[in-house]
């Protein structure tokens, strides 16, 4: 296909690749437009484990591919030391499978999948290469010599040359082998090739020709004994799935096999028994009941042993124990650590989950059986958590927080509570908890009443948030985490129901401490979990600090949100980081998908379109992190590209009228700024002036790009509106700034109205107001809009010409449209329902004509339904 050099990018200072055409090629009309067609599909492609194309250059006459340079080997070189240890060969062809099905997500089949187009870099990444013999699966317009392509195997390209076989030959599907037509399940076949090459060190079919390979790929079952003995059982079902040799049989998504693979990274190995009861050969009739038979009793075993979905048997000192636990088919975990909570015994796990409707509810699953129940009346509850006894529950709802008995009864309302940030119970019959995203704590008594603060804003720190209290034994001092932090860090504190005074700061850490009985606290430290001794009495932590294997770093959207749950009885759970991909949908007023294309690995959110129409800013966030940095995505190309590069945060962008300039909050310049950047990447990331306050994130510019709008977190006057000017001083003031909440504003197109939303009526409703007078105020809504300020979109949207708004329904999953007529009294029609977003949504925008919609859908790889326990890890700190 190519010639490919190693080059220097003298214009960008970089290593890269230089594929070209052989000369004898260049005037084969076929080979150059296979050549060009590589480089438009390359360009079509945007993920951590593909090759990038950098560009497509002609000099001479002649046709150059300028790629990625990938420093390592193929993996074809690495194969030829031997097979692969299990746990390199499962996470090298998970990466092999997430690429392939990024390449499937956008129409493309690869079809010449094979150890040597894997390149393994130095830095342990699996990059997928050689896009050369790709085809774009059904897309309109295919040229004959694409059909010609996807249909036989073999081609002759002119009368003098010898026939080709399209592909390689041990790695060919039987279909592709018979000359058929062919869809992305012959990449699947082709991965399975390289599966079981990578395990057992060999190809699955040889042959000394061509011929008697294709014989053997067509007539011959793979030498399934040849698999290692430890392999797991899923593993060995996938191969058998991937190999079958019926295409209508055959696995019909190669995203399932990356779940598989990243399931059987994580879970433990197989006993010796398990082992030889997988490794059995299938058997008929009497001898399969056998088997059956001692499956059932290995199981039966299992069960009577430890009641789990699967005992992670690890090795760990005598006593400690490992468990993973799977949630309910088809329910979906939320990304928010505190929403999985162990109940004070430690027999019980509750944790909020999504059902296949995209319906949230509270769970309830008994360590003692593998079924979880829904909870009845718990719809859209966040964070919830334990009365003391364990017979009741309270939760975030609808702006109010609830209390609800598990043995019957609905949930009762017990104070406001707009938007919570965490909650505990103390056995005094107080519960402490955050109402609003800033200022103190309070506490209310558990049957409801009056609350009070039970905290006080160390203004000397310039704290402008206390959350996610947690209760000491003695049910008067919690600990609590206060923000700011400070390079990522937050401190964690110690409160008193008998004195709201600031109390000592006892860790600052990434995360919040949580306490665990005995007397320790769990944290973050350099990325890893750490248990270090605290004297509940005293209140005070001392001695070295422990690393628990098997739990890791694990972060929500929630800041200073801690990373653990723990009962009375020590036990520690938390959920598995999930590996999100993000795909960014274009839907019509009904929510129909018009065009989708996948985004590269990590979590996307509030996407933002430019006034071009073309071009979307969008939030992103690493697996396990919050918001890193701001990318690109170009609609017409399916690309996206990162935009910012040297902030902690960087999130929340929005487009200034013209088109010049993205505007982003980021920490980069101490706190959470407001900077930004020209929009075609030149320039400097700079902030504009200095605002004060806690979490500042544009929300709009006017539209004579004077002034941006942005929400502000104060720790008295909670979410407020600021402007900040976009011309020198640059002095920021207040807009609107109350006792309530104010956020997500957007400016009318002729400037005159300001639409935002606001709790003061003891919800969400949406309001319009005269901008920049505000000399009197309109109500929009009367059935609210979403609770969630981080749900949706990140604010009010106006149709171009002004005669529509468009906002989140109050069940934070609808979106809504209400028509305008502006004017001196604007007139308001009623709000009505346009769609439904599907599960996972992470952002929304409308397009300027309000005709579509840009939606970024998060799409969970793995982790979202695996939970882990950690039982008596405390004898690990005895044993070292």
């Amino acid at each position: 296909m190519g010639e490919v050099y190693r080059a220097r990018d003298t214009r960008l200072g970089r290593e890269v690749a230089i594929k070209a055409l052989p000369s004898a090629f260049t005037t084969d009309p076929e080979r150059v437009a296979r050549f060009e067609r590589e480089a438009r599909l390359l360009a079509s492609l945007n993920h951590s484990n593909i090759a990038a194309i950098h560009g497509l250059e002609e000099v001479g006459g002649e046709r150059y591919l300028v790629l990625e340079y990938v420093e390592g080997e193929t993996l074809a070189q690495r194969l030829q030391r031997g097979p692969l240890p299990l746990d390199e060969a499962l996470e090298i062809c998970r990466q092999i499978a997430a690429g392939v099905e990024a390449a499937h997500e956008s129409g493309v089949v690869h079809r010449d999948l094979k150890p040597g187009n894997v390149m393994l870099s130095s830095a342990g990444g699996v990059k997928v290469l050689d896009f050369g013999l790709a085809k774009s699966g059904g897309a309109a317009g295919a040229s004959s010599s694409d059909l010609a392509l996807s249909a036989s195997p073999t081609m002759t390209h002119a009368a003098t040359s010898a026939g080709m076989i399209l592909g390689t030959a041990a790695y060919m599907s039987p279909e592709q082998a018979r000359g058929r037509a062919v869809d992305r399940r012959t990449d699947i076949w082709s991965f399975g090739c390289v599966l079981y090459e990578c395990l057992c060190g060999h190809a699955v079919f040889e042959g000394e020709t061509i011929s008697d390979l294709v014989a053997r790929i067509l007539e011959r079952e793979p030498l399934w004994s040849a698999i290692p003995a430890h392999t797991p059982e899923r593993v060995r079902e996938l191969l058998r799935r991937c190999l079958t040799k019926d295409a209508r049989e055959r696995l019909r998504d190669i995203g399932e096999a990356r779940v598989e693979l990243a399931r059987a990274i994580h879970e433990p190995p197989a006993s010796p028994a398990a082992t030889a009861v997988a490794s059995a050969p299938r058997a008929s009739g009497s001898r399969r009941a056998l088997v059956a038979a001692l499956v059932v009793a290995v199981l039966a075993i299992a069960a009577a042993s430890v009641a789990f979905v699967r005992l992670a048997s690890v090795s760990t000192p005598p006593g400690s124990t490992r468990v993973s636990i799977l949630t309910p088919p088809g329910v979906t975990l939320t990304e928010e650590v505190p929403e999985i909570v162990l109940s004070p015994d430690g027999r019980t796990i509750m944790f909020v989950g999504s059902d296949t409707l995209g319906v949230s509810r509270l769970w309830l699953r008994p360590l003692s059986s593998t079924v979880a129940r829904a909870l009845p009346g718990t719809e859209a509850a966040k964070l919830p958590f334990w009365s003391p006894d364990g017979r009741e529950i309270a939760f975030f709802r609808d702006g109010m927080l609830h209390r609800m008995q598990l043995d019957g009864g609905n949930a009762q309302p017990l104070c406001p509570a707009t938007s919570g940030r965490g909650g505990a119970w103390s056995r005094r019959g107080v519960i402490v908890f955050a109402p609003a995203a800033g200022g103190p704590l309070l506490q209310v008594p558990a049957s409801g009443g009056e609350t009070r603060p039970v905290t006080t804003l160390d203004t000397t720190r310039a704290e402008g948030s206390h959350r996610f209290p947690c209760f000491l034994p003695d049910g008067t001092h919690f600990l609590y985490v206060a923000l700011p932090g400070r390079n990522e860090l937050f401190d964690t504190r110690v409160g008193s129901l008998d004195d709201p005074r600031p109390g000592p700061v006892v860790v600052t850490a990434i995360s919040a401490a949580s306490f665990a009985d005995p007397g320790w606290l769990i944290y973050n430290r350099e990325g890893a979990v750490v248990a270090q001794r605290f004297d509940p009495r005293t209140r005070k932590a001392a001695g070295p600090l422990t690393t628990i294997q098997e739990l890791v770093d694990v972060r929500g959207n929630y800041s200073g949100s801690p990373m653990v749950t723990s009962s009375r009885t020590g036990t520690l759970l938390q959920r598995e980081p999930a590996i999100v991909q993000t795909r960014l949908d274009r839907v019509d007023r009904g929510g129909r998908v018009l065009s989708s294309f996948p985004l590269p690995d990590g979590r996307f959110a509030t996407p933002q379109i430019g006034p071009d129409g073309r071009h979307v800013v969008l939030g992103y966030a690493k697996t396990g992190t919050f918001f890193g940095a701001i990318w690109m995505a170009d609609l017409e190309r399916r690309t996206a590209t990162r935009f910012t590069f040297d902030g902690i945060f960087d999130l929340n962008p929005v487009w200034s009228p013209d088109g010049r300039w993205v505007i982003y909050g980021s920490d980069r310049s101490g706190g959470r700024q407001i900077h930004r950047k020209r929009a075609d990447g030149s320039g400097g990331e700079d902030a504009v002036g200095h605002v004060p306050n806690l979490f500042n994130d544009p929300n709009t510019v006017a539209p004579d790009g004077s002034v941006v709008v942005y929400r502000s977190l104060s720790g008295e006057t909670n979410e407020d509106l600021w402007l900040l000017p976009l011309t020198p001083p640059h002095t920021p003031r207040p807009l609107i700034q109350t006792r309530y909440n104010e956020l997500d504003a957007g400016i009318s197109p002729d400037g005159r109205w300001i639409a935002y939303r606001s709790d003061e009526s003891g919800r969400f409703e949406l309001y319009l107001q005269p901008f920049p007078t505000l000399d009197r105020k309109i109500r929009v809504t009367r059935d609210g809009t979403t609770p969630d300020a981080n749900s949706g979109f990140s604010a009010t949207r106006w149709r171009a010409d002004g005669r529509e708004l468009f906002f989140m329904g109050g069940d934070g999953a609808t979106v809504m449209s209400v028509p305008v007529e502006l004017g001196v009294e604007p007139k308001l029609g009623e709000p009505r329902p346009l769609f439904r977003l599907p599960r996972g949504t992470t952002g929304v925008d409308v397009s300027r004509d309000g005709q579509t919609f840009i939606l970024t859908v998060g799409i969970d790889a793995m982790g979202r339904g695996v939970l882990h326990l950690a039982m008596n890890w405390e004898r690990e700190t005895r044993s070292r």
